[in-house]
């Protein structure tokens, strides 16, 4: 759903249209008034990753490796995913989320960002399935999203649930967009915030895309020694290539190598640290270098005042503030709910 379709939404609020007014026949459900995330009140455990050695495939074993600096980028195309979302609804003690995702492809022209090569967004509301309210909702025509969970657990795993499907919704949307511009013969090079394996293998064929992922959730390499070789990097040194496997069960396969963008012994020690993927594919291999010299090339002007400005690159931030500009505001979502 586009930004003029969430306006009508607004507009059938103004007349009484709101998640308060189809819910309010429903006493058991719980519209939310104040924005506020439920873990304030409920403590959630977030178990550790399995630490596993991923396979070596430049040289013998995993080594730091000095990149040459380059003035000029080859990137040509940037895309990134946004999400806002807000608890709506109680169901019982199942939580329905109003969220807004949505995904965006700019395209570099004498070296700035002005032309969208698409967008896409969404306004839906996610809940468990089982409740009454996404039926209601879906009957006033409303989007909604049944996130399927398992019997008879708790509050606050219900809630986890939720979010998660928000996230992998908009996962799934920026997957598409990254699909559509592999399949477009599109000159020039993508960059992607995030992963490409997924995106890469529904594609299928030899393209010009590649992944920067600023979180390190998934660690690749467990022994001391090649663990030491990651964290200790230096700035413009990048690792040896190395085979990722990424997805839910590791189905999924990229070339990918650790690169630092920018040091500070000040800070820990995955400050300026980036994971750098390419599609699994013959042609893939033997362009680690020259796309570590563009990242680095991209690394001016400074990202902030975002927080994560030692990962995160410019021309991502741009893609990221176009999409936050169509974003519906807290006031908006307060309409809509009718609160």
């Amino acid at each position: 759903m586009g930004l003029c379709l969430f306006k009508a939404r607004l507009l059938h609020s103004a007349v009484g249209k709101t998640v308060s007014s189809v819910l309010a026949a429903m006493p058991e459900i719980r519209v939310i008034k104040r924005q506020y995330e439920p873990q304030d009140e409920i403590a959630f455990a977030e178990g550790a990753p399995t630490a596993e050695d991923s396979e070596v495939v430049e040289g013998k074993e995993l080594a730091a490796m000095q990149v040459s600096q380059t003035s000029k980028s080859g990137f040509t195309h940037f895309i990134d995913g946004a999400q806002r979302s807000r608890l709506a609804f109680f169901d019982g003690q199942a939580p329905g989320y109003m969220a807004h995702i949505s995904a965006a492809i700019l395209e570099r022209v004498e070296r700035e960002m002005l032309r969208c090569w698409h967008e896409a967004s969404e306004l839906a509301f996610f809940a468990p399935t089982g409740g009454s309210a996404l039926d209601a909702l879906e009957r006033a025509e409303f989007k909604v999203r049944r996130v399927e969970v398992a019997e008879e657990v708790g509050m606050s795993a219900l809630i986890e649930s939720v979010k998660t499907k928000i996230g992998t919704a908009r996962d799934e949307l920026e997957s598409k967009l990254k699909v559509d511009w592999m399949r477009s013969d599109t000159g020039g090079w993508l960059l992607a915030d995030g992963g490409i394996a997924y995106a890469a293998n529904r594609a299928s064929g030899d393209h010009r895309v590649a992944g920067v992922i600023k979180s390190h959730r998934k660690q690749y390499f467990a022994k001391r020694q090649s663990a030491e070789v990651v964290l200790n990097l230096k700035e413009c040194e990048r690792t040896s290539v190395f085979i990722a496997k990424t997805g839910a069960l590791g189905q999924y396969f990229a070339y990918s190598w650790y690169l630092r963008l920018r040091d500070d012994r000040g800070e820990s020690p995955a400050f300026g640290l980036v994971r750098v993927e390419l599609p699994f594919v013959e042609a893939s291999f033997g362009w680690a270098d020259q796309v570590s010299g563009w990242l680095l090339a991209e690394r001016a002007p400074l990202s902030l005042p975002d927080m994560r400005y030692d990962r995160m690159l410019y021309p991502i931030r741009r893609v990221e503030m176009f999409l936050n500009a169509s974003q519906p505001s807290e006031e908006a979502m307060q309409a809509l709910l009718g609160v």
